[in-house]
């Protein structure tokens, strides 16, 4: 990917899988593309360009009514513009499941460790903070954050790891005599940072 957070930030991305030479042989794909596939190819382009010409005069159109649960601005927009060119009677259907593929593809451009740090926020606010949203701020240690991690990915990071991790992604963290914590001071803190490195929606009860 580009290394261009406002370009990625105004793209749907979605991630390939890669495949081996021999499964793509297997499967009957070829390894290099001959004359009779480009052609094939500029084929498509011309006709997509052909529509793109016949269809420059209608103004798109996004049915009222239609909402989103992202909080994200960027992802509004780029939802949108999506579905206010695809024919009206489809949109309410299609509305959901495309949010739920556009967050779901900017999850993985986050590093494993800040997604894990996530995680077990989630899991340590749920399970030992069930009133934590009336009881702000919440502080949360980085060993119980480690020792999280490693119950749910078998995974171990330093102190220090995760402190950085954490500051990357815009949370406080403050220093205790028992060591350092990350400070929580808001659920739609928590919210945003759930769609944002998880791909998932409102994940903090």
């Amino acid at each position: 990917l580009p290394n261009d957070k406002a370009l990625i930030s105004r793209c749907f991305v979605i991630r390939t899988e890669h495949h081996t030479n021999d499964e793509l042989i297997q499967s009957n794909i070829p390894l290099d593309l001959k004359d009779k596939d480009r052609a094939d190819g500029e084929m498509l382009r011309n006709r997509m360009l052909g529509l793109r010409f016949a269809k420059s005069n209608k103004r798109p159109q996004l049915r009222k009514g239609i909402k989103f649960r992202t909080s994200r601005p960027r992802n509004v927009q780029i939802l949108q513009s999506i579905l206010s060119v695809m024919p009206s009677q489809f949109q309410h259907r299609i509305a959901s499941m495309l949010e739920s593929l556009l967050v779901g593809s900017s999850a993985y451009q986050n590093s494993q460790i800040e997604m894990d740090v996530v995680a077990a926020l989630d899991i340590i606010l749920r399970n030992k903070y069930q009133d934590w949203k009336n009881e702000l701020p919440v502080l949360i240690s980085l060993t119980d954050i480690d020792n999280t991690i490693h119950k749910l990915a078998k995974r171990h990071y330093l102190n220090r790891e995760l402190g950085m991790a954490a500051k990357a992604m815009g949370l406080k963290t403050t220093r205790h005599g028992t060591g350092t914590k990350v400070k929580i001071d808001s659920a739609s803190e928590l919210s945003e940072l759930s769609e944002r490195y998880l791909g998932v929606l409102d994940t903090v009860e």
